[in-house]
């Protein structure tokens, strides 16, 4: 999953203009923008399923859609609180909270 995040170019593009909160973010496409949250989602799931535990999600995962969520351009054509990002939204809340108490524990980070 974090090749995917990495490799596919509008979540790169994605990523680095969220890094600052880009003005561009408006402009990106609804459709790479709904790609984008549903894979944030999927994380979610796999979260909420037990295959993967908070800390390490956050530490793979979080930073984005703690920024995504934070962002002012990026929401633009979504309606946030539509009950579809639900699952996007409790990602992002609960990442948030993980960021706000984050400390490195290698015994947390294992296979």
């Amino acid at each position: 999953m974090r090749t995917r995040l990495r490799e596919d170019a509008s979540f790169k593009n994605i990523c680095e203009l969220l890094e600052k909160d880009d003005p561009h973010l408006r402009d990106i496409p609804l459709i790479e923008k709904d790609r984008f949250l549903g894979f944030f989602e999927e994380l979610a799931l796999l979260r909420n399923s037990g295959f993967v535990n908070d800390r390490v999600v956050f530490y793979m995962f979080g930073y984005y859609a703690v920024r995504c969520v934070e962002s002012k351009y990026f929401w633009r054509g979504l309606y946030a609180r539509q009950d579809v990002w639900v699952v996007f939204r409790d990602f992002a809340k609960q990442m948030q909270e993980t960021e706000r108490a984050f400390e490195y524990d290698p015994r947390e980070f294992r296979l």
